[in-house]
Parts: structure tokens; sequence; C-alpha cells
């Protein structure tokens, strides 16, 4: 039976997570000296209840939510190639099928949010694994 559809799905999921892992690095690598900083920083001063410690917080969990992009970005697409590796040439399409829901689903949780488009193209790509069966005759 041709998995297509699986390995086109799993494929396009899998570059979507690439998209966020690179997004991820581009948050992480912007410096606070940077003129994007700088210009947030005059930006949230002028209002007058953001006192100088909140600044430092929001820059901080920026940074943090960039981190945690770039390592869901990451192990999404290494358990995404093992479960394509497992739908290939029907080796075994039930184990990809729960591999690519559970990525799918903990990523999209694991991100916020952000990656929920991410995780359906996984998500959906699992449930064709688990609900298409071989032909008998």
């Amino acid at each position: 039976m041709k998995r297509t559809g699986e390995l086109l799905l799993g494929s396009i999921g899998i570059v979507l997570y690439g998209f966020l892992s690179v997004l991820g690095i581009s948050i992480v690598g912007i410096e606070e000296e940077s003129s994007f900083f700088q210009e947030m920083k005059k930006y949230l001063m002028k209002d007058p209840e953001v006192k100088i410690s909140d600044v430092g917080e929001i820059f901080g969990i920026i940074e943090m939510a960039g981190w945690i992009f770039t390592t869901v970005g990451i192990l999404s697409i290494v358990f995404g190639i093992i479960a394509i590796v497992l739908v290939r040439r029907n080796k075994n399409p039930k184990a990809a099928g729960i591999l690519f829901i559970a990525v799918g689903v903990i990523s999209s949780i694991g991100t916020f949010g952000i990656a929920i488009i991410n995780g359906l193209f996984f998500f959906i790509a699992g449930i064709m694994c688990l609900t298409r069966k071989q032909r008998l005759f």
C-alpha cells in the first residue's frame, strides 16, 4: 500500500517545524543592545505603569520563548523523521501514527499554540497511518 499522503503531510510538517526552529534561533540571536530591543525598551518606558524591572522580565520571557521554539522544533523534526522512516514501505505504520499524533499534540501545547498548524499536519498524518488498512484481496 502506498503511503504517499502520510509521507507528504509528515514532510510538510517537518519543513514547518524547521521554520519554527529558525524563528526560535532568530529570537534568541537578537541581542539586547540591538536597535530592535532599544526601540522596544523606549516604547515600553513611555508607559507609566511599566517599571524598569518589568522590561527586563519581558526580554527574559521573549528569550525563553525563543529557546522553547528552537527546542520543540528540533525535537519535532527528529521524531518526524523517525515516523517517516517507520511509515516508509509499510514497516510499522501504527507506531508511526502514534508518534505523529504524540509529537503533533505535544508540540502544539508546548509552543502555546504557535505551532498548531505544524501539529495539525502531523496529527492528520498520524490519523491516516492508524486508519488506513491494506486490502486483503
